[in-house]
């Protein structure tokens, strides 16, 4: 319960802050238009507190799920408030369009900026819990020198992942010497053995217990202990085998026993596996260190990986939609704010940079999803505005607020659904706060 009311507390810490940057957004390029803000809130529903300011009011609101900017006239309906020249509809179109593409440009710079932040921190090395480097008495700031007689270096995180990878794949799964250095400063050697790790793309099957995206590690092949060898052999290059396995970093889990050919096994690359593919390699349980870029750098990397994040949603949002076998609601599909919540929580239990990381994501998603042309997001409201200036014409205001509360309901009824697919992961949470 502890750990639901925690996550519960992140999710509303994570949605004020992406939310306020939004509507900041809107609000600031509002001012600097010309155009009358007449309330800027926080949440949906029954007001909770309020406070005016000037022409402004200011208000807290019971459903922390969103937030809005309410400009004089924006609907342009009868009754609404009019503020004359200041009214939103009657300043001029290319103030309206940036007004209302503000809070996306907004929640990227804000992505970016944290994402610099956490690309100019020093992180230590990581030795996951149950993994060999862990289990051979080493610990998470101990730093590899060598392993397998290949010197790692610590210039960069590519480089460290680079040359470890060389060292697993040139042992073949046999014990690699590796030469750490610990926290203290002292040098120790030890002979650690690799683990055989399987990354699982989309499973042939929705009964496999192998789920999407999952890493596994495996303990037997065809009951016997895992041979050493290039891990498409191990595996049974094509044919048949019966593995079984745990999940990577796992300790006390009991191995679960399946049967299948693990064909197309590579070892190279980042790109999404698809249905039936597999990705295998040795692994010591090893994240290297991150020395920490210089200002600069990290401001570039920060707001390169903004676009970044985007193409790779993109393309998982395509995945989702063409192959995925949980649908879009299932353990690998979209998350509402019930999955917000949930991740939110583990990433700030990992730590304050951990946790900004995943404030820079929601950020960049929220001003992804709202590029989506969906009435009632900011992308709907500028393609009614593209069209309102190719014609020359505004769509009849009746007409738009019909077309607009289509838009909300279907929202609505995707957050729904995707909701359904968020609780069932309540109780693997709660069991694991």
């Amino acid at each position: 319960m502890i750990g639901f009311l925690f996550g519960l507390l992140v999710f509303i810490v994570v949605i004020f802050a992406v939310i306020i940057v939004h509507e900041t957004g809107h609000f600031v390029v509002a001012k600097l238009s010309g155009i009358r803000v007449d309330e800027f809130s926080f949440g949906f529903g029954w007001r909770i507190a309020s406070r005016k300011k000037g022409e402004t009011e200011y208000s807290l609101r019971a459903i922390p799920a969103g937030g809005y900017v309410r400009m004089a006239g924006m609907l342009g309906l009868e009754g609404e408030a009019d503020a004359g020249p200041r009214n939103f509809y009657r300043a001029a179109w290319w103030k309206r369009a940036l007004t209302i593409l503000a809070g996306i440009v907004s929640n990227f710079i804000f992505a970016g900026i944290l994402f610099a932040i956490v690309f100019a921190v020093p992180m230590a090395s990581v030795l996951p819990p149950g993994e060999p480097l862990a289990a051979a008495g080493f610990h998470s700031g101990d730093v590899v020198v060598e392993a397998g007689g290949i010197a790692i270096p610590s210039s960069s995180l590519a480089a460290a992942a680079d040359a470890i990878h060389k060292a697993t794949i040139r042992s073949e799964g046999h014990p690699l010497l590796v030469v750490m250095r610990t926290a203290s400063g002292t040098t120790v050697q030890k002979e650690v053995t690799p683990e055989l790790v399987l990354y699982v793309g989309v499973p042939q099957s929705k009964s496999s217990p192998l789920q999407e995206g999952g890493a596994y590690v495996i303990d037997t092949v065809n009951g016997a202990p895992v041979p050493r060898g290039l891990p498409e052999a191990v595996l049974g290059n094509g044919a048949p085998v019966t593995v079984t396995f745990h999940v990577e970093g796992a300790t006390g889990t009991a191995a679960a026993e399946h049967t299948a050919t693990i064909d197309k096994v590579h070892d190279a690359g980042n790109t999404p596996l698809i249905t039936g593919e597999y990705r295998a390699a040795w692994r010591i349980g090893y994240e290297a260190p991150l020395p920490g870029e210089a200002l600069p750098l990290a401001v570039r990397d920060g707001f390169v990986a903004v676009p970044q994040y985007i193409g790779t949603s993109l393309g998982q949002l395509w995945h989702l939609i063409s192959s995925n076998p949980g649908g879009l609601n299932g353990p690998n599909g979209l998350s509402g704010p019930v999955g917000i919540a949930i991740v939110g929580a583990q990433q700030a239990k990992a730590g304050w940079v951990s946790f900004l990381e995943f404030v820079a994501v929601i950020s960049t998603s929220v001003g992804l999803m709202n590029v989506l042309p969906v009435p009632f997001l900011d992308g709907g409201k500028f393609v009614l505005l593209l069209i309102e200036g190719v014609r020359r014409k505004r769509m009849r205001p009746e007409r738009e607020a019909i077309i607009t509360t289509v838009g909300l309901a279907l929202l609505l009824i995707l957050a729904f659904y995707v909701t359904i697919g968020d609780i069932e992961k309540i109780p693997l949470f709660l069991k694991g706060s």
